[in-house]
């Protein structure tokens, strides 16, 4: 699968409050976080599994929610990839990207990251804050070298380094 036959777009996030069991989670949405998840516990091998519990479903959502997110889809219009920042915060957050195990290796990461930096510029945002698990930090900085943009990373005593992203 090429980045090519993939669409990238933004996802509106729901609110919450009406969802009494995961059925009731629209599907993108649920397979968004399905993604999310995968990427947090950073398993690879068991690839993306379904959320079955609403504690955890709500637990991956409170992180996400009010962010600004962006998706890429199959042309069957599955989710495969999602990268979102937060302009809330004091200093804008970019949060992450996430990528179906299945897909990783062919540009999506790098297409969802250039297009979730080209949102938060057209908003006005001149630099972001990202952490990177320090086993992700290389593969960041080739990511990040491959958009063009400047970007420092700073080792700041923190469990995660701190990357300064400038737009």
């Amino acid at each position: 699968m090429s980045v090519e036959s993939l669409s990238v777009s933004t996802l509106d996030l729901p609110h919450g409050d009406d969802w009494a069991t995961v059925d009731d989670v629209p599907g993108d949405l649920r397979r968004m976080l399905e993604i999310y998840r995968c990427a947090r516990q950073d398993d690879v091998d068991g690839g993306v599994e379904p959320i079955t519990d609403m504690d955890e479903l709500y637990e991956i959502y409170d992180g996400v929610e009010g962010q600004d997110v962006v998706v890429a889809r199959t042309p069957d219009n599955m989710i495969v990839g999602v990268a979102s920042f937060d302009a809330r915060r004091t200093v804008p957050f970019f949060e992450g990207v996430s990528v179906d195990p299945d897909y990783r290796g062919n540009g999506i990461a790098a297409a969802l990251v250039s297009l979730v930096l080209a949102r938060a510029s057209d908003s006005g945002i001149t630099e972001l804050h990202a952490r990177s698990q320090p086993s992700s930090l290389e593969a960041n900085r080739r990511m990040l070298l491959g958009t063009g943009v400047d970007f420092n990373i700073i080792e700041d005593g923190e469990k995660y380094p701190l990357i300064v992203i400038s737009l």
